[in-house]
């Protein structure tokens, strides 16, 4: 299974902190094109991934988001490119409540992905089909370290919209490997 695991877009500074929750802010303007650059980064990679499939014509997208405005943001516009792309026109979003907030355990979302995922395999829709988690740091870098068996391939998350492929037979720790890794210039 392919499972991306996506930095949200670059989010507008907050300015007055009693004013304004961090979950509140949304994507500026420039992370609105990061997001922009990112979705088209993955449909590319979505290519390569059909190249040797010419049996399926598009890869299936499952997409989920932490609550916070700039990680839903930035889901809903991957979404609104996925809709317009002729290779990820299946795609669903997960339902809401996985635990993909800043400070949220990595081993714990693991724990909640995993029925999905189940569900998923038992009804045949992993096959060619790639999960996307979009959420924040930390949690994205430890997620990344947790899920990976070669620490030489850890990926740094400092670039907002910045996301990276894993792939392995399910995720669990030290069970998947890096396929490829965005950072928008």
């Amino acid at each position: 299974m392919q499972l991306i695991i996506m930095r949200h877009g670059e989010a507008t500074p907050a300015i007055d902190a009693s004013l304004q929750a961090d979950e509140d802010r949304p994507l500026s303007a420039n992370g609105v094109k990061e997001v922009g650059q990112a979705s088209d980064s993955l449909l590319r990679y979505f290519n390569s991934m059909l190249a040797g499939d010419a049996g399926n014509a598009c890869v299936n997208c499952f997409l989920a988001s932490s609550h916070l405005v700039r990680a839903r943001q930035t889901a809903a516009l991957l979404a609104e490119k996925f809709e317009s792309s002729h290779q990820c026109q299946n795609y669903r979003l997960l339902p809401q409540g996985l635990d993909l907030f800043p400070a949220a355990s990595p081993s714990r979302l693991l724990e909640q992905l995993d029925p999905l995922l189940n569900k998923m395999h038992e009804s045949n829709h992993l096959e060619n089909s790639v999960v996307i988690l979009c959420s924040h740091r930390p949690l994205v870098d430890r997620l990344v370290q947790l899920l990976l068996a070669d620490e030489n391939s850890l990926t740094d998350f400092t670039a907002t919209s910045s996301w990276v492929a894993l792939q392995g037979d399910w995720p669990v720790r030290a069970g998947m490997e890096r396929r490829t890794y965005y950072s928008p210039e």
